[in-house]
């Protein structure tokens, strides 16, 4: 059963990912080239710098990750010459942030956050320091622009609003996306809201969530992530700023790449489809309808078929295919580990799921999802560093930031070492490698938010 499956959806074709492969690098090149025909990154200028600043004394920097689900909230303190000193403050879902009845939600949001966080941090007085920051993880496109020390002393990165008008980004359902518009400005709008609180600030830093992983390893190149969403920076030849390439969602794999199994109406088939959580627990129901459609469920034999069918029948109703597995679904799959799994399928449709046969070859779909995820994910990470290694770049370090390979069995192992095989048949001499970076204790600090800390001590 485990060679059939493997066989129908999972079968390794070291060809075809030569020509992934080359087709990001070509992608990566026409990015800041002025050919107009082929697939490009976005290449979105961040200015925040490549290199990273020591700490700063007597400093207080607020942080902030405004995510698609929820807001985290910390406070980083360096008194004196001691090594910084993080307060994570609150987590709280978006919807309890807005009410719903101000037609301006987004400044409401923004309101209630820094309420929030003088209230959780009452003893961290801003007057008592020298230097005051302000770092935003932004989870949506911007169009960053360089604060050039204006009249009120700000000095860093703020960005406005883009690509919402034209429906490209700003699809995550945020509750607050309603009141606002292309050409916003985010930095503006919390300094402002900040100012009306007494507290004003030295230097600002807004950008996306990747831009800031980098920013957590001092002396890495590149930053990803590949968690809910999957994203890289780039850099141009001859910059030593960080750009935002969105090339998860930019970089749409050719036909030829593609199978029908992984094909989902209405989807493009995208990078970030293939190795993202959301769409990879996507892709297990896709299959498993997939199965049954094409007639591969007779080389299963009876009763697995049988099992396989009725599970795609209810999977079909209203696509639930598309909802009904979760992360932990597969992750608790991948390991064996069925408890959790069945608790979480409703009653009327538990006994579809009990057989054990079943679960065993589910076992295997979601182990192999995992594996096949983390190949995704390496290319993608090389991606990052193609043109820096064109160019003769050695000893490069990518910071990841990254959920599926923490908690999704295989996606680490397998990234890292297609990751390894990769850079060691097109660069047999150069050191290149992806650094894994550990989840923050008590889940409130994010990753990028420790970044932000760090991109903020450049312009203190």
């Amino acid at each position: 059963m485990e060679d059939l499956l493997a066989d129908t959806l999972y079968k390794w074709d070291r060809d075809r990912y030569e020509t992934l492969l080359c087709e990001l690098e070509k992608a990566a090149k026409r990015t800041f080239s002025d050919c107009s025909s082929g697939q490009r990154f976005a290449g979105l200028q961040s200015y925040i710098p490549v290199s990273t600043s020591d700490p700063v004394p007597e400093s207080l920097l607020y942080l902030y990750d405004i995510g698609g689900t929820n807001i985290r909230g910390g406070l980083c303190a360096v008194r004196d010459r001691m090594p910084p000193q993080f307060y994570p403050l609150f987590i709280v879902n978006n919807k309890e942030v807005v009410s719903g009845k101000r037609e301006d939600s987004f400044s409401e949001m923004i309101e209630n956050i820094i309420s929030l966080s003088i209230e959780r941090a009452p003893e961290l007085n801003p007057s008592a320091f020298q230097r005051v920051g302000l770092g935003i993880v932004w989870s949506n496109a911007l169009q960053n622009y360089p604060l050039k020390l204006s009249a009120d002393g700000l000095e860093g990165v703020s960005g406005t609003v883009t690509g919402k008008d034209r429906g490209g980004f700003y699809k995550k359902n945020e509750p607050w996306n309603d009141s606002i518009r292309d050409g916003d400005d985010i930095g503006k709008a919390f300094v402002e809201a900040f100012g009306g609180r007494g507290i004003s600030f030295n230097a600002l830093v807004v950008t996306n969530d990747t831009i800031f992983t980098q920013k957590v390893i001092p002396g890495a190149r590149s930053g990803m992530v590949a968690s809910t969403g999957a994203n890289v920076t780039c850099t141009k030849p001859g910059e030593e700023t960080l750009r935002n390439s969105e090339a998860g969602n930019a970089f749409i794999l050719p036909e030829d790449l593609t199978d029908d199994f992984d094909i989902i109406e209405g989807d493009s088939l995208d990078l970030e489809t293939l190795l993202c959580g959301r769409g990879i627990q996507r892709r297990l129901g896709r299959q498993i309808v997939w199965l049954s459609e094409s007639g591969s469920l007779n080389r299963l034999g009876y009763p697995l078929s049988d099992y396989f069918r009725r599970i795609a029948d209810f999977l079909k109703r209203e696509n639930r295919y598309l909802v009904e597995f979760c992360g932990e679904d597969l992750s608790e799959l991948a390991k064996g580990d069925y408890k959790g799994f069945l608790k979480r399928r409703k009653e009327d449709i538990r006994c579809l799921f009990e057989e054990d046969t079943l679960l065993r070859a589910l076992t295997v779909m979601a182990s192999n999802l995992g594996r096949i995820g983390g190949r995704y994910a390496a290319a993608l990470a090389y991606a990052s560093i193609a043109l820096e290694l064109k160019e003769g770049y050695d000893k490069l370090v990518i910071a990841l930031d990254s959920s599926q390979a923490h908690f999704m069995p295989h996606y680490w192992e397998e990234m890292h070492s297609f990751f390894s095989s990769i850079i060691s048949s097109r660069y047999p001499e150069r050191s290149v490698k992806i650094e894994l970076i550990k989840p923050q204790e008590g889940n409130i600090l994010s990753v990028p938010m420790l970044g932000a800390a760090n991109a903020l001590f450049g312009f203190l």
